[in-house]
């Protein structure tokens, strides 16, 4: 038996229009893939036979029951109709050539299930039944959002608003960085003032960092203002907080 968190589940049903998009279960709790297979066992005069025989594989599903969720609507309508359900498992991760690896089969829901635990949640539990055998295969790469419904990926402060799991307004992301001047030349004891520019200008977090690869050559604050510390060679790296895009500066400090 196959679990893992890292998996979401696509449906449709297989007399969906042509062009038509698969439905992802929304509050999918558990979902678990099994391949069970029923043995040939025979003792002869010469020992012991033993086989492969009939296989079954089937699909379990549990999730918190949403009559607006179009994935569960799908299954219920399937069990209600008798209609075939397609079904993917699709592994969230990406695969270097921008696809993800699905196990995809033609199911027939055998039951449908709904209770209510003592959290006072509806719980929905589901069993569908492969018909003959999954086929392994690759979708092309998933919508970020729909990526992002099942498990959220690193953001910077202010880059978003909003609960995880509900409607949330993405802020506008740093495209590019740039710095006045790229390299400068600060004498032991005096400063010198960054200008950093940061793209597009409606960029909703413009926040920077400002790091010095030797601070016993030259220190930098978090304003960009260098000071000359000892003669030598350092570089300054501003990263932006939104989109981790960086610029340097090369800074020689002499002695006069």
């Amino acid at each position: 038996m196959q679990n893992g968190k890292d998996t979401v589940l696509l449906v449709q049903l297989a007399d969906a229009v042509l062009g038509s998009d698969g439905f992802l279960i929304g509050n999918l709790t558990e979902n678990s893939y099994s391949l069970e297979s029923e043995l040939v066992d025979e003792q002869t005069k010469f020992g012991r036979i033993l086989a492969y025989g009939q296989s079954s594989e089937s699909f379990e599903i549990t999730a918190y029951g949403d009559k607006n969720d179009p994935g569960q609507k799908a299954i219920l309508d399937a069990i209600r109709n008798e209609k075939q359900l397609k079904v993917w498992e699709v592994d969230l991760k990406v695969n270097d050539d921008d696809t993800h690896d699905a196990n995809f089969a033609y199911t027939l829901v055998e039951s449908v299930e709904k209770s209510s635990p003592g959290d006072g949640f509806q719980e929905l539990s589901a069993t569908l039944q492969v018909i003959g055998k999954s086929q392994q295969g690759k979708l092309p790469k998933l919508p970020q959002e729909v990526i992002e419904f099942a498990t959220y990926g690193f953001e910077t402060p202010g880059e978003k608003s909003g609960e995880f799991g509900k409607d949330q307004t993405e802020g506008v992301v740093v495209d590019s960085v740039s710095v006045t001047p790229q390299t400068t030349s600060v004498v032991v004891g005096s400063t010198r003032q960054l200008t950093v520019t940061v793209l597009p200008v409606e960029a909703t977090n413009k926040n920077v960092t400002f790091v010095s690869s030797d601070e016993a050559v030259a220190t930098v604050t978090s304003t960009g203002l260098i000071t000359g510390v000892a003669e030598g060679s350092a570089t300054i790296t501003i990263t932006t907080t939104s989109g981790g895009k960086t610029a340097t500066v090369a800074v020689t400090v002499t002695e006069s």
